[in-house]
């Protein structure tokens, strides 16, 4: 229903909400048409960044944006005692440990 074909033979307030109605489809349509219309617009923004500047696309892709800057080492597994560890000293002693292993087994193999 809309404004040219109000119909004389129902109350007021029946008409009213007929035409309040009518206008809430009316205007849940051209939301939905809307919608569609920047989509399909994004949709061929997107392809033509993806067909003109491909290895900047895959770089955005790639990116985590809650990673944390890494530095140094975050965890180490302790062969001793079987447990990962994050205290920097407790890391240095087992990669120190780990290199006079190393150190040892390649004297005993005559390795240089």
């Amino acid at each position: 229903m809309d404004l040219t074909h109000l119909k004389y033979d129902l109350s007021l307030h029946t008409q009213v909400e007929e035409l309040y109605l009518s206008t809430k489809e009316t205007i849940n349509y051209m939301d939905l048409m809307c919608d569609k219309e920047n989509s399909t617009l994004s949709c061929k923004k997107l392809e033509k960044l993806i067909d003109t500047n491909p290895k900047l696309v895959h770089k955005e892709i790639s990116i985590d944006n809650n990673a944390q800057p890494q530095t140094g080492l975050q965890a180490l597994h302790d062969p001793e005692t079987n447990t990962i560890e994050t205290e920097p000293t407790r890391q240095a002693q087992i990669v120190e440990i780990f290199y006079k292993y190393l150190s040892g087994t390649m004297k005993a193999l005559n390795i240089k």
